[in-house]
């Protein structure tokens, strides 16, 4: 009886010890896995959001996606200013364009001398290429304001300060606001995924076809 009262507060304290290391492991895990993303995520759109979005910026850049990014950037272009549509799909034309975005086609017209479109862009990392690509084929722009959905304005300026560097002076806004949903989970991850210098297939594709690229 004595035997088994010494021995089993001795077991109690090892199986302690090991639950101790343990959730010591899963804590570290659950941090690296979700608190740090979501934090460099957090501080990086507060710091995107905190300078005011330049609308008299020398051109507006929109990156294609969700309904109503064109829209918005056809609304907020002044006379001449450029627009440029990256990532646009392969056969898209204006009307397809319009129909999809919910644009009234005379306003694209009225305003079509002043826009340009791109095809090749598949990812936002293919958007800061061509983003990239479209400035140096017109020097006369030094500024631009950049448009995608709140969500992914994160690293769509990850995306845009590693390609533009701070030749042009850029800044970010879009059509809504941020909300806590799983697509905001999802680009905490690519986030830090791109800030950790990790290629995504399509940005390998790209560097091994593209004969552009920076």
């Amino acid at each position: 009886m004595t035997e088994r009262a010494v021995v089993a507060p001795a077991k109690i304290h090892e199986r302690q010890q090991k639950l101790w290391k343990l959730s010591k492991v899963l804590g570290a895990g659950f941090f690296i896995s979700c608190v740090l993303p979501l934090s460099y995520y957090g501080e990086k759109y507060r710091e995107i959001t905190a300078k005011a979005p330049n609308f008299n910026a020398d051109a507006i850049v929109v990156l294609t996606g969700a309904r109503g990014r064109i829209k918005f950037a056809l609304d907020h272009l002044k006379p001449k200013q450029r627009l440029l549509i990256s990532g646009v799909a392969d056969g898209w034309n204006d009307q397809k364009i319009c129909e999809y975005d919910g644009i009234d086609a005379r306003v694209m017209a009225a305003k079509r001398a002043q826009i340009d479109i791109r095809y090749e862009a598949q990812d936002t990392y293919g958007n800061a290429i061509e983003t990239k690509q479209y400035l140096q084929d017109h020097k006369n722009i030094r500024s631009i304001l950049v448009i995608s959905d709140a969500p992914y304005l994160p690293r769509a300026a990850k995306e845009m300060e590693q390609c533009l560097g701070d030749a042009w002076n850029v800044t970010y806004t879009s059509p809504g606001t941020l909300s806590v949903s799983c697509k905001m989970f999802e680009e905490a991850y690519k986030v830090l995924w791109r800030v950790a210098g990790l290629p995504t297939m399509k940005r390998d594709l790209l560097a091994a076809n593209h004969p552009r690229l920076p």
